[in-house]
């Protein structure tokens, strides 16, 4: 089966846009955000993708998700989009980029890149360096992070980790790829923005 990734990628590849430019993240937000049949067991199978059995911090990741204490959440989401940041108890810190709406997440990836990144090109070695609390902390424009800042539990993972090539960030950041469960997107990105606001 042809990687949907590397379909999306490839007709971008065909507007000759330059990546990470205002004009590339208009591109993915018009061309994504109402994108059919990329399904999570698509997303598991696409060969695109990379599984792995052991995280790999800096990277970005996809994977199915059941957290403890689903009942007593308020919302949570099944099919999170991390930064995986540091070790945890039982588990790792990750920022869940899916708790931002999309044009807001891309402005904070763009920070968070700016704030860690000193690569010009993305290639396959291309991770986010010492993204911890404190350091993100620190930064005012940085603390969209918080809404975001999720403790994972690998005995709740429910499916390989799907890492994803940095080549494909950017279009990973506008794929309607969320699962909230007790929650629409709608009411999490408010919350989210309200939470930003009063940090």
């Amino acid at each position: 089966m042809r990687s949907k990734f590397l379909d999306i990628y490839e007709k971008f590849e065909e507007t000759n846009i330059p990546e990470r430019t205002v004009q590339s993240k208009a591109w993915f937000y018009k061309e994504l955000r109402n994108l059919k049949g990329i399904s999570e067991k698509k997303i598991l199978t696409d060969g695109e993708l990379v599984r792995r059995n052991r995280i790999l911090y800096g990277r970005m990741f996809m994977y199915g998700y059941d957290p403890k204490h689903a009942e007593t959440l308020e919302y949570y989401d099944t099919f999170p989009l991390i930064i995986l940041m540091q070790g945890a108890k039982n588990g790792f810190y990750g920022i869940n980029l899916h708790y931002l709406e999309p044009r807001f997440r891309a402005l904070f990836f763009d920070i968070l890149v700016d704030f860690n990144i000193k690569d010009e090109i993305f290639d396959d070695n291309t991770r986010f360096r010492k993204l911890t609390y404190e350091r993100l902390n620190t930064n005012r424009l940085a603390r969209a992070f918080k809404p975001c800042f999720k403790h994972y539990l690998r005995g709740r993972i429910k499916t390989n980790l799907i890492m994803v090539p940095p080549k494909y960030w950017e279009m990973a950041l506008f794929l309607p790829t969320d699962n909230f469960q007790k929650a629409s997107r709608q009411t999490v990105w408010r919350d989210s923005r309200d939470q930003f606001r009063k940090s």
